[in-house]
């Protein structure tokens, strides 16, 4: 197929079938001038179709579970969710369960769980010193508690009605991530048992990740938190933005709990002071009072590793060898080139570049700008080039 992308086309094919989280994702109606024009996309479909009659069928489970469902907004395990990826496309199979969105460890969730605790403490007027002293001995965490509360209660300082309603409301966003949140072996929802948080309902599994927890708490359904949020749009002008930062968080993203502390920060001070990628503020850089540094490490070098990654892929289904760390990464997950496995590449890797050109939290970890933000230098499209076995 060369040329223009006619609709039979892409709707006729398997690569079709991946594009969640994308411009892609409204189909030939929704976008289909974009997808014509699209030469790298019109090239990866004829790879497809030269490979032999139901090859590409086959392999259509890879395409529709893991490849559609990539983790669209960064994950604090990354880069492990995308190389999960190739583990599924060597193996021609999805895997059991995929690390994408709301996919989160236990261990993550105690640490939120201790943090809330300290919050509830606050709100309740215990002393800095008793509940750091408390956390100190229940907490798996390693974390100096004691110093935490005190920069903590230094930061909110005495409570006020705007103060305790805005903690009020991150303790509610927080638990319903505890609630929200799965992983593999872990069992029967148990966190925050015997709160009400909202309706909770049944939800199918993920394509690509059938272990996901079976049941779903509605954000938006606690009629305390509507009272909650309905005193603050009385009183506190400011509360869309604290209702924004509310919205863009999530347990899953990489910096989580440095969020927070910006939410606490601007809680402290009654109004938004800080600069955020939706709303640049000349403001003070938050102080780490909560002493989360530890729960963020890979998120400052996810620049280089996102290039590598990248390069690494568009080599491997061209069937370029290199000694690179990540190419090794790259090519002992992948296992033997075949035809099938280039062309699921290429489509991973076409993928992977327009969720991080059009997907701004994305964008912004792997130093990419989002919305037509474009490519970090040294990082192409694939485009063009006649796969062929490594060493050919």
């Amino acid at each position: 197929m060369t040329g223009d992308m006619a609709r039979e086309g892409f709707e006729g094919s398997v690569s079709s079938r991946c594009w969640w989280f994308t411009p892609y994702d409204d189909g030939w109606d929704g976008c289909g001038e974009r997808l014509a024009a699209d030469a790298e996309l019109v090239e990866i479909i004829a790879m497809e179709r030269a490979l032999p009659a139901g090859e590409a069928e086959a392999l259509r489970a890879v395409v529709e579970g893991p490849v559609n469902r990539a983790c669209p907004c960064g994950h604090y395990l990354f880069p492990e969710p995308y190389l999960e990826l190739l583990d599924a496309i060597g193996r021609g199979e999805p895997p059991q369960f995929l690390t994408t969105c709301w996919a989160v460890e236990s261990g993550r969730k105690s640490r939120l769980a201790d943090y809330c605790m300290c919050l509830d403490g606050w709100l309740q007027g215990a002393p800095a010193g008793q509940v750091g002293a408390s956390l100190g001995v229940s907490s798996h965490s390693r974390v100096d508690w004691p110093r935490v509360a005190t920069g903590l209660w230094e930061v909110l300082g005495e409570p006020t009605e705007i103060k305790r309603l805005l903690v009020e409301w991150l303790l509610h966003e927080a638990r319903v991530g505890l609630c929200n949140t799965y992983w593999p072996g872990e069992g029967p929802p148990r966190w925050c048992s015997g709160l009400y948080l909202g309706e909770v309902r049944e939800r199918p599994p993920l394509d690509g990740a059938p272990t996901m927890s079976a049941t779903w708490v509605v954000e938006g359904t606690d009629p305390a938190l509507d009272r909650v949020v309905g005193r603050l749009k009385e009183i506190l002008p400011d509360w869309q933005r604290f209702a924004q930062a509310i919205d863009e968080w999530w347990l899953c993203a990489p910096k989580a709990f440095r969020f927070m502390e910006r939410y606490l920060w601007c809680a402290g001070a009654e109004a938004w002071t800080v600069t955020v990628p939706w709303r640049p503020v000349a403001g003070p850089e938050v102080p780490g009072f909560l002493m989360c540094g530890d729960t963020h490490a890979l998120a400052e070098g996810a620049p280089r590793i996102w290039k590598d990654l990248l390069g690494s892929l568009r080599a491997w289904w061209r069937g370029g060898a290199s000694s690179t760390s990540m190419s090794c990464e790259v090519s002992k997950r992948l296992g033997r080139w075949t035809e099938s496995k280039a062309w699921l590449v290429r489509l991973l890797h076409h993928k992977l570049a327009l969720l991080a050109e059009t997907n701004p939290p994305l964008g912004r970890l792997v130093g990419m700008c989002g919305f037509g933000g474009g490519l970090p230098e040294g990082v192409q499209h694939s485009h063009g080039g006649t796969p062929r076995p490594p060493g050919s």
